[in-house]
C-alpha cells in the first residue's frame, strides 16, 4: 500500500487568510463609497486680504490742497468689503477737509467741522474688487501757523463671502435643498455712488429639483438696515409666479428693512435647474457713513441667511 501523509490543518494560518480576505473586501467597499461623490454647493472659501495703510504728508501754507491719486487699490476679493479712512492731525485751529472720489467724482466729502472730533476727519464706504479710490485734503479752517502734518490711515475690511461673484444669472451659484447658507450684501463703488438696481447690489443662486415640488425661499436672518426680497426664474428666464411674505420685526418703522421673508412658489414646479434671484434694497446712506455723526451700515458686518426647500 501506498503511504498517504497526513496534513494538519493550522489554525492561525486559516486565520490569517480569512482577515486579508476581510481587509480586502473592506477596502473595496471603502474604495466602492469614496466613489459616490456627496453633492455640495458652490461656496468657495478663499482667505480674506484684510489689511492697513498709512499715508503721511503736511499742508505747506494757507488754503493748500493735497491729492491722493489712486491711494487706495483694492484686491481681488470676490466678496469686495468696506474701507475706515481717517484722517488725524494735531493743530487745534484747524479744521480738515477729505473727500474720496474715483475717476473724478465724489464718494465722501466734507470737513470736520460738523463732525463729534473736530479736530480728525473719518467716514466708511462700500468698495469694489480691484477698484482703485483718489483721496484729497485741505484745511477748511486754516491754522495759525505752518507746516502743519496730517496723517491718513485706511483699513481694508475684506468680508469673505465663497458665493461671489453671482451678481448675474449667468455666475449663479449652485445652493442645495434644505441648506441654510450665508453670504454678505455689500454693494461695492464702481463709481460715485451705487444705483437701486446696479448689477453688484444682486445675488443669484440656482437649486435643482430632482423631483416635482414648490420652492420654497426662506430668508431667516439679515442686517436690520436693509430689506430683501426675492424671485424665482427658469432656465429660459420666465418668471415664475410665486407669493412673497415678509415677517419678522421692522426695524425701519417702514420699508420693511431688517424683515425676514418667505417666498413659495405659487404652483409645483417640473424637475429641472431653477434660479434665485436675491435683492437687497438699500436706503438713506446705505453704501456708505460720511462722517463719524453716521452709524456704520449693519450690513458692512452682518451677513443674511438664506434656506430653499422642496414642499
Amino acid at each position: 500500500m501506498k503511504n498517504y501523509k497526513k496534513h494538519k490543518i493550522n489554525p492561525y494560518k486559516s486565520k490569517i487568510n480569512i482577515s486579508i480576505i476581510l481587509l480586502a473586501f473592506l477596502a473595496f467597499s471603502c474604495n466602492d463609497d469614496n466613489m459616490k461623490q456627496v453633492e455640495k454647493n458652490d461656496c468657495q472659501v478663499y482667505s480674506p486680504n484684510s489689511f492697513t495703510n498709512t499715508i503721511t504728508d503736511s499742508w505747506e501754507k494757507i488754503n493748500e490742497r493735497k491729492e491722493h491719486i489712486d491711494a487706495i487699490v483694492i484686491p481681488e476679493d470676490a466678496g469686495g468689503g468696506y474701507v475706515k479712512v481717517e484722517l488725524t492731525q494735531s493743530d487745534p485751529d484747524l479744521r480738515p477737509t477729505l473727500s474720496v472720489s474715483i475717476a473724478g467724482s465724489k464718494i465722501i466729502g466734507g470737513s470736520s467741522t460738523q463732525t463729534n472730533n473736530k479736530l480728525n476727519r473719518v467716514a466708511y464706504f462700500s468698495v469694489y474688487p480691484g477698484m482703485k479710490y483718489s483721496l484729497k485734503t485741505f484745511p477748511f479752517f486754516n491754522a495759525a501757523a505752518y507746516p502743519v502734518d496730517y496723517t491718513i490711515t485706511w483699513d481694508f475690511v475684506s468680508q469673505m463671502d465663497c458665493f461671489e461673484p453671482n451678481d448675474t444669472k449667468t455666475d449663479a451659484k449652485k445652493v442645495l435643498i434644505d441648506d441654510t447658507i450665508e453670504a454678505y450684501a455689500i454693494a461695492g463703488h464702481k463709481e460715485y455712488f451705487v444705483s437701486s438696481f446696479a448689477e453688484q447690489t444682486y445675488d443669484w443662486y440656482k437649486v435643482e429639483l430632482k423631483e416635482p415640488g414648490q420652492l420654497k425661499i426662506e430668508v431667516l436672518d439679515l442686517p436690520k438696515d436693509i430689506r430683501i426680497v426675492t424671485r424665482v426664474f427658469s432656465q429660459d428666464n420666465d418668471h415664475i409666479s410665486s407669493d412673497f411674505l415678509f415677517t419678522g420685526s421692522d426695524f425701519g418703522a417702514s420699508f420693511d428693512r431688517g424683515r425676514t421673508s418667505i417666498n413659495t412658489t405659487s404652483n409645483v414646479l417640473d424637475p429641472g435647474v431653477y434660479y434665485i434671484e436675491l435683492h437687497p434694497d438699500f436706503f438713506e446712506h446705505g453704501k456708505k457713513a460720511n462722517s463719524d455723526l453716521d452709524p456704520i451700515p449693519d450690513h458692512f458686518n452682518k451677513t443674511y441667511k438664506m434656506k430653499v426647500t422642496s414642499l
